[in-house]
């Protein structure tokens, strides 16, 4: 599965950097070691998967660093480009080129994807060009693509509940086949984090894996609170 690649789109662990829009209710301090939780995680999922897996860093100049942090057969560079569409779309052609045959981008944000959500997208694009994974904010967790496509993130207004019907406009535009995976819940606010920490206790949503680290990191915050 060497040219079958997972790319996480990741933002450096640090404080006022990441997880913003929870700082009021969390320290910068604690959001920053939320994120790296579930980044972490995610990561072990991707490499549970069986696939190349890859990160795309932003700040990039902390990506050599960074590389010393996880395993081994994990590549990290550093993401380039002025919005999150041509970072993404910038991260997808560096694998392409390297021989990339499918690539399947998630974020940092959903701690509860499964090895299973992964290895379906890869499968989906035998016979699709393009899979979504929808998230419950009008926004999506996955995209996959077995080509360069970066008509795919032009002019979409990322940030905003359009972001998926938006990319399911331009899939249909450039006449090409799209397949949508099973719903997530994106981590961006306190209720998201409640509604987390209370699927924990949903076995079939993980009963893969359990992303560990960020259980035990929120077993002790609401033990605080």
């Amino acid at each position: 599965m060497h040219n079958k690649a997972v790319l996480i789109m990741a933002k450096a662990p640090q404080p006022g950097f990441v997880k913003t829009r929870l700082e009021g209710r969390l320290t910068p301090a604690q959001c920053a070691r939320l994120y790296e939780c579930f980044l972490f995680d995610i990561v072990d999922c991707a490499l549970d998967s069986g696939f190349n897996v890859n990160i795309a860093l932003t700040p990039g100049e902390l990506a050599g660093a960074f590389n010393n942090l996880v395993p081994s057969s994990v590549c990290v560079f550093p993401q380039e480009g002025c919005d999150l569409g041509q970072r993404m779309s910038s991260a997808a052609d560096h694998l392409f080129h390297r021989g990339c045959s499918r690539c399947v981008i998630i974020g940092a944000d959903i701690p509860t994807i499964q090895p299973g959500h992964l290895k379906l997208a890869m499968t989906s694009l035998e016979t699709n060009d393009i899979c979504i994974g929808p998230a419950t904010d009008g926004g999506y967790y996955l995209v996959g693509l077995n080509r360069p496509c970066p008509e795919l993130f032009a002019g979409i207004t990322w940030g905003t509940e359009q972001v998926l019907q938006e990319t399911e406009d331009r899939i249909q535009i450039h006449g090409m086949t799209g397949f949508l995976l099973p719903e997530l819940n994106d981590i961006d606010y306190w209720d998201d984090l409640v509604r987390l920490y209370k699927e924990f206790d949903d076995k079939e949503l993980l009963r893969e894996r359990e992303p560990l680290r960020t259980k035990k990191f929120l077993d002790s915050l609401f033990l605080e609170i």
